[in-house]
């Protein structure tokens, strides 16, 4: 079962938030929380790297897994919130997507440890999943990483920099002439 959870600031998922929705025991009528599933960025909206640290170490604890299912965590990253590793440490697995945010035409990666990855390879391969000549996936993603994201692990030299500074201005003139933003803006969403 899925709980999802509203953060009560409307911004990020905070460890309040987490505790009160957590269930803990092992009571047979209910459903015991077993995966905690971050997002990062959501609407355009960073979850700051102190907070995952403290939601991370509260999973870790109660020996529930962690993971970050995002495509924009490269934006995150991007903005100055943490790098990659940093974020990474955090989590059993995180899912990162090439195509959005990044522009490559198709692809995604799912990090973990070689014992999580090799059961997801057999999972995969079980129903049906797998792609022949991955190379031609690989390079356009490749190229996105290197030339969108950047080649360091915050997104130096990459273009995405660029993008949240845009973002920034047309969110100023879009206030100056009176438009309400519905979310502050965070990253390259406005």
């Amino acid at each position: 079962m899925t709980s999802p959870i509203v953060p009560q600031n409307e911004i990020h998922l905070t460890l309040d938030d987490i505790k009160r929705h957590a269930v803990l025991d092992d009571d047979v009528h209910s459903c015991p929380t077993r995966v905690i599933s971050l997002e990062n960025t959501l609407n355009g909206l960073i979850m700051p790297l102190e907070e995952v640290k403290k939601i991370s170490k509260f999973a870790h604890e109660r020996g529930i897994k962690i993971h970050c299912d995002r495509a924009r965590l490269w934006e995150a990253v991007a903005s100055g919130a943490g790098s990659l590793g940093d974020f990474c440490a955090s989590f059993n697995t995180i899912s990162l997507c090439f195509s959005k945010g990044l522009g490559a035409p198709i692809g995604s990666i799912l990090l973990g440890n070689a014992d999580t990855i090799k059961h997801d390879r057999w999972v995969r391969k079980s129903i049906g999943g797998g792609l022949r000549q991955s190379g031609v996936m690989a390079a356009p993603a490749r190229i996105a990483v290197d030339v969108i994201f950047g080649q360091g692990p915050t997104g130096e030299g990459g273009l995405l920099t660029e993008s949240h500074k845009v973002a920034k201005e047309i969110a100023a003139v879009w206030a100056s002439i009176g438009g309400r933003l519905t979310y502050p803006v965070h990253t390259n969403m406005c």
